[in-house]
């Protein structure tokens, strides 16, 4: 245990029994896949129509908001052309599935299905539907390991999207709560501030949204 805590020796090691353990979270998972493989095979049709119904409506109001959306992205390129700036490019993105959790109540990091081989690299940010998770902080052939924000030694540099005031995230130990330090009495934030990332030091792209004032 104190080779593996301060020293890299048995990284290669850990990597092969990663990729020999792989096997095991696939038939692990394959009831829970079978059950719901079974389960929508066995859906009231009833409930399918008016899903499909109320999915079509929002994919209409989504079509319009895109439509604004892309508007804006072009004044945007047109702003940053005018200031000189670099040009904007498309965040490219790899999908991966959850299929693990660490068990050491102590730190907060997750299992992902896609590794080295697919094209993970160390430190690279991963989000979820609602925004920014955490960073890849260990690489295995097919695996993962993710670190979260929620993490006590993780922090990441924010900014208030109501204003641009900006300030640092921290991990508090509770996977629904984060922590802005060193903030003065008369900064200007607000119960529902939405906080979004800033950029700053390059390794979370800005504007994805990572927390929202509670307290």
């Amino acid at each position: 245990m104190v080779v593996d805590a301060r020293f890299t020796l048995l990284k290669p090691l850990r990597s092969q029994m990663a990729l020999v353990l792989m096997p095991s979270y696939t038939i692990s998972d394959f009831p829970q896949r079978m059950w719901q493989g079974v389960a929508s095979q066995f859906g009231n049709r009833t409930e399918l129509i008016a899903e499909n119904e109320k999915l079509k409506t929002e994919a209409l109001l989504l079509q319009g908001r895109l439509q604004k959306l892309a508007a804006l992205t072009e004044q945007n390129v047109r702003l940053r052309e005018l200031l000189n700036s670099s040009a904007l490019v498309n965040e490219k993105v790899e999908v991966a599935e959850l299929i693990g959790v660490d068990p050491n109540p102590f730190t907060h990091r997750i299992l992902i299905n896609k590794g080295e081989r697919d094209g993970v690299v160390l430190g690279q940010p991963v989000l979820d539907a609602r925004g920014l998770m955490g960073q890849v902080v260990e690489l295995m052939p097919y695996t993962s390991r993710v670190l979260l924000l929620t993490d006590t030694t993780h922090s990441i540099p924010v900014q208030v999207n109501r204003n641009g005031l900006r300030a640092i995230a921290s991990g508090t130990g509770n996977p629904e709560r984060l922590e802005l330090r060193h903030v003065a009495d008369t900064a200007d934030i607000k119960e529902g501030d939405l906080l979004v990332s800033s950029g700053l030091g390059q390794r979370f792209p800005a504007g994805y949204p990572v927390a929202t004032v509670r307290e």
